[in-house]
This record gives C-alpha cells, sequence and structure tokens, in this order.
C-alpha cells in the first residue's frame, strides 16, 4: 500500500505540473487582450488592470475593516478575481522573450509597471489619437509606437508558432506590446515614479509597489497594516530590489528547508541501514517517497517566495531558477526511483513463479544488490531515459534551447562515452544476448573465455551488463557480456540426454515362445515417462538372440537421478529377466 501511494504521488508530481501551463489554469470570462489595433488593445489592457485594481483596493479597505488578523473568504475571493484578470492582461505582451518558467509572475510585475508608465505617457499627449481596426486595414500598419516614448505595439502573424505567453485566446493580427518595450519599462518605472509619491498616486503605481515590496501576494497581511506608519516606512525601503521584511522572510523559509531536506536524507540514511538487509523494492520504496516529500517541499518554497513574498527582479530570477532546477532533478532521480521499484516488483515476482516450478531452483525473494536480470535491467533503462528526458524538459523551461542544450551535452557525451567504452559494449552485446535467444536462464553451459579460460557452470541470470554463472561448488561468478560475446559457448541444454542399453543373450529360445514378456518389458518402458524412444527387440546373434533394451533418459535429468531411475527400472524388470532366463535354460537342458 505505501509503494503504491508512492507511485501515485510519483506520477502525480510528475504528470500534473504538464497538464495545466501556469497561467492558464483559469479561463478567463472576461473579453479577450490582446485586440486587432493598437487602439483596442490599449483600452482593452487599460479597462482590464483598471477592474482588477479596483477589486483589489476595495478588497484591502473591507478586509481591514473587519476584525481578526486573516481576512475573510469573500475578501479572498475578490482577491482571487482580481489576480485572474491581472494575469488576463498579461495576454497583451509579447513575452517571447522571457523563459517559460518565469512567465507567469514576470509577466505580472512587467504588466503593472508597464501600465503606469502607459497611463503617464498617455496623460502626456492628451489629444493623441490611437490608430483603430480601420485605420489598420487601411494603412496596412503592423507596429506602431506612441510617440515620444518607447512603448510601441507589433501584429502578430502565427501566435502558436511565436511562443507568447497565454496565447490561446490570441488570433493573427492582434497587436501586442514588443518585447523591447516591456524590456525599457523597468528603467522607465523607476525613472517616473521613485521619487513622487503623488505620480505613484495618481497613476496606481503604488499597487506595483506593494506587491513587489511587501509580502502576501495582491494583498499584504493585516498585520502590515497596523504597524505605525514611520515602522511602514523603513520595511517599505528596497535593498537590492526587495523589502527588508520579504529578504528575512525568504532568508527563514530558506533556511526551513534545507533543515527539512536535511532531516528527510539522514532518515532516510538511518532507514537504509536498518532495512538494508530486506530483499525486494522497499529501500527503492522509501527513497522515491523520501524524494516525493522533497519534491513538495521545493514547490511550497518556489510557491512561497514568488508568489507570497512576491520577489521581482534578479532575486525572483535567482529563486525560480534554483527551484526549477531543483525540481527537475528531483523529477529525473524520482522517474529513475519509480522505475526501479516497479522493476523490483515485477523481477521478484517473475523469479517467485519461476521457482515455484521449479525451473530455477532459486528462492522467491531476489536480493536487491544482486541484480534481477532482464527485466530489472530494462527497467533500470527506460528509468534513465525518462530521468534525461526530465532533465531536458526542466532545460527547455528555463529558456535554454535545443542547439543549446545539443552544445553542452556534447562535450560531457563525449567524456562519458570516452570513459564508458567498455560499459557501452557489454551493454550492446548484453542487447544481443538477450534477444539471440541461444542461452536463457537455467542452462548449464561451458564457455572458453580467453581471459579466464574455461568456465563450467548453470546461468543463473542474464544482465544487461554481465551474466551471472553458479559453478559447481555454489559460487556465483559474474562474466562481461563482451568477454561471453567473443567466447566458444557450449549449451549442454541442447545435448542429447543419457543413453539406456541392455543386452541378454538367449540361445535357445525363439521370438514367437517371448512374446509375452517381450510386451511385459515394453510396459515397464512406457510407464516410466522420464524414458524416452525406448524400444525392446531380439537380435539374431552367432547360436542364438539378443534381448536388447534401449531408450533415451530426458536430458533435464541430472546424473544422480539417472543412476537412481536405472535402478528402479531394473528392479521392475528384474522379475521378467529372470523368467526369461530360466526358460532359456529349460529349453536348452
Amino acid at each position: 500500500m505505501a509503494l503504491a501511494l508512492a507511485g501515485l504521488l510519483s506520477l502525480w508530481l510528475v504528470l500534473v505540473p504538464g497538464l495545466v501551463p501556469a497561467g492558464l489554469a483559469a479561463p478567463g470570462v472576461l473579453r479577450k487582450v490582446p485586440g486587432p489595433s493598437p487602439a483596442q488593445t490599449i483600452d482593452r489592457f487599460l479597462d482590464l488592470t483598471a477592474r482588477a485594481e479596483s477589486a483589489i483596493r476595495a478588497a484591502i479597505r473591507e478586509g481591514v475593516a473587519e476584525p481578526g488578523w486573516f481576512y475573510s473568504a469573500a475578501v479572498n475571493r475578490r482577491v482571487a478575481g482580481a489576480i485572474d484578470e491581472l494575469e488576463q492582461a498579461t495576454q497583451a505582451l509579447d513575452l517571447s522573450h522571457v523563459p517559460p518558467a518565469l512567465r507567469e509572475m514576470s509577466g505580472v510585475a512587467t504588466m503593472l509597471m508597464l501600465r503606469s508608465v502607459l497611463l503617464y505617457d498617455l496623460s502626456q499627449q492628451p489629444g493623441l489619437v490611437l490608430p483603430d481596426q480601420q485605420q489598420v486595414k487601411r494603412d496596412h500598419i503592423l507596429s506602431w509606437t506612441i510617440p515620444d516614448t518607447p512603448i510601441s505595439l507589433a501584429a502578430i502573424r502565427d501566435p502558436g508558432a511565436d511562443g507568447f505567453h497565454a496565447c490561446r485566446r490570441c488570433s493573427s493580427g492582434d497587436f501586442l506590446f514588443t518585447s523591447y518595450t516591456l524590456q525599457q519599462v523597468a528603467e522607465d518605472f523607476e525613472q517616473i515614479f521613485r521619487w513622487s509619491p503623488e505620480l505613484r498616486h495618481r497613476y496606481g503605481a503604488d499597487l506595483f509597489v506593494y506587491w513587489a515590496l511587501v509580502p502576501g501576494g495582491a494583498v499584504p497581511p493585516k498585520l502590515f497594516f497596523r504597524l505605525p506608519p514611520s515602522v511602514r516606512h523603513v520595511l517599505l525601503q528596497p535593498i537590492a530590489g526587495q523589502s527588508p521584511l520579504q529578504w528575512i522572510l525568504l532568508i527563514l523559509g530558506s533556511l526551513v528547508l534545507l533543515l527539512f531536506m536535511g532531516w528527510l536524507l539522514w532518515r532516510l540514511r538511518q532507514l537504509h541501514r536498518r532495512f538494508a538487509a530486506i530483499e525486494g523494492p522497499w529501500i527503492p520504496g522509501l527513497a522515491l517517497l523520501t524524494v516525493d516529500l522533497a519534491s513538495l517541499l521545493v514547490a511550497g518554497w518556489e510557491w512561497f517566495a514568488i508568489q507570497w513574498i512576491n520577489l521581482i527582479g534578479p532575486a525572483e530570477v535567482a529563486a525560480l531558477v534554483v527551484s526549477r532546477v531543483l525540481q527537475g532533478l528531483l523529477q529525473a532521480l524520482l522517474l529513475y526511483l519509480l522505475a526501479e521499484v516497479v522493476g523490483q516488483m515485477l523481477a521478484v515476482r517473475s523469479r517467485s513463479l519461476l521457482a515455484t516450478v521449479g525451473v530455477l531452483g532459486a528462492p522467491p525473494a531476489v536480493s536487491r544488490r544482486q541484480g534481477a536480470g532482464q527485466i530489472l535491467t530494462l527497467c533500470r533503462i527506460l528509468g534513465l531515459l525518462a530521468a534525461v528526458m526530465a532533465l531536458i524538459a526542466m532545460g527547455r523551461d528555463l529558456g535554454v534551447t535545443s542547439l543549446t542544450l545539443l552544445a553542452l551535452s556534447s562535450v560531457p557525451a563525449l567524456a562519458i562515452s570516452l570513459g564508458t567504452q567498455q560499459l557501452i559494449r557489454d551493454v550492446a552485446d548484453g542487447f544481443s544476448l538477450l534477444f539471440d535467444g541461444q542461452i536463457k536462464s537455467g542452462d548449464a553451459c561451458t564457455i572458453g573465455t580467453s581471459k579466464s579460460g574455461e568456465i563450467k557452470g548453470r546461468i543463473r541470470s542474464l544482465g544487461m551488463r554481465s551474466m551471472r554463472i553458479q559453478q559447481a561448488d555454489g559460487s556465483i561468478l559474474a562474466i562481461p557480456n563482451s568477454q561471453v560475446a567473443d567466447s566458444v559457448v557450449v549449451n549442454h541444454r541442447f545435448r542429447s540426454g543419457t543413453r539406456l542399453l541392455w543386452s541378454l543373450p538367449l540361445r535357445g529360445l525363439e521370438p514367437a515362445t517371448t512374446a509375452a514378456q517381450l510386451a511385459a518389458v515394453r510396459s515397464e518402458l512406457e510407464a516410466m515417462p522420464q524414458l524416452q524412444d525406448s524400444c525392446v527387440e531380439l537380435v539374431p546373434d552367432a547360436g542364438g538372440f539378443q534381448l536388447h533394451v534401449a531408450g533415451q533418459w530426458d536430458v533435464a535429468i541430472s546424473k544422480a537421478d539417472v543412476l537412481l531411475l536405472r535402478e528402479q527400472l531394473l528392479l521392475r524388470l528384474l522379475p521378467i529377466l529372470r523368467e526369461l532366463e530360466q526358460r532359456d535354460q529349460e529349453r536348452i537342458s
């Protein structure tokens, strides 16, 4: 049950983040942003953000007036709706230059700054006429810039190919704020609003200031508003782009995360030492559960640092990169451990079935340290491939292009290939031996290797790297697959069984007088299933006949069992043979 829960949690951690793209979890119910002209894009953008700002300010006033230390459910619902509107407004931004992992929160912060700068620039040109859809069609406008400002908009051609953030609601010809505008907006915002609280309040820049410098998401905690103004002023003084309160909370949260993850690793080590002798998937299962918990902790820390503390700028980028790298590494390890657990369970079940029918003569449990043959090896290979795919997906999420990934992986791949030539050859020869089918587990073989000489024994497992052979003294010998592939292998499974041949001279008897005895001998031979191709016949000989009893023992029977069965058969045939001898003596006399 514990392994099943760990596996389900692992699959959820792997699949769920990829099923719901960032910023698209809630389908918007308002009209879409952007529009088919600069005028419509700007109007819809400003209208949507104004609604969100009004809802957030009203929620703050209502929440602060309520008793208690926390906001009510109604206030939280209004704030959640406003956040959804702000995320919808980011659809008007060309975020193709921003890595996918950074688009959600970076887009909201950039959008808030752009809104204030746009309101300020438009207020400086009250008679400005924005190009509408008719003018765009008449003049074939593909891009437009607000005069005397760096704010520009450009029409998109194929929203699916350009990689714009949250562009499911975009269509060809819609106008977006260009990436150049977004790259300049932080500098313009700082230049316009840094030294003027009046301008910040007039053009809604206070919303970004509270968002950027106060923890709590879109709405700061009630405790912050109950502090004296002088204290709030000190706490809002930015240090490297963030307030002192944000840095304190970030450091404390990171220390708690590191301490808890260290405790998890220490606990896993203790459990490993305690249950190291347990065979099967239990130790990988414990590691899988530990990685699951670590993944949840890292995801929780990312939410805490980005969406609650409200990190922006370089601090946000650093936190997101660290979090996504850790999540990518943990996800790769999680996929490999999940494949390891599945492979161990399948290997144990397969070996148990084989042991039940007596094919291998091995105990039902399979030691984790001894490997589990082809099933476990194939699962490990699939786990490695899945882990590599997870790392590639992590790189793409952080904005690393396929060409960069190829360039970064070429040098390590070359070094690994040069250092693991023998391992690669062993694995390739292992696939050849596995799918060729000339030797299998349980076969008795003689292998003439060039390095170790002649090796005799019974094959216990066929792995991707080595073959395990049990010798006559019971010891297990591991031979690399490359040595087996270069050797002459004699498989005794295909040899003929031990021959059975008895002869009894009969000088006075004729075939007609011995028909009943011959039928009795033939009946006894047929009653023994271990004896194949049995026959009884009288062969003419000088001075009489020879009674021949012949057959071939089953190849799966050992030499000791053959001797025992020969004795049993002889005891059953002895009365009949004595009767023939007595009749032969009487006929001669």
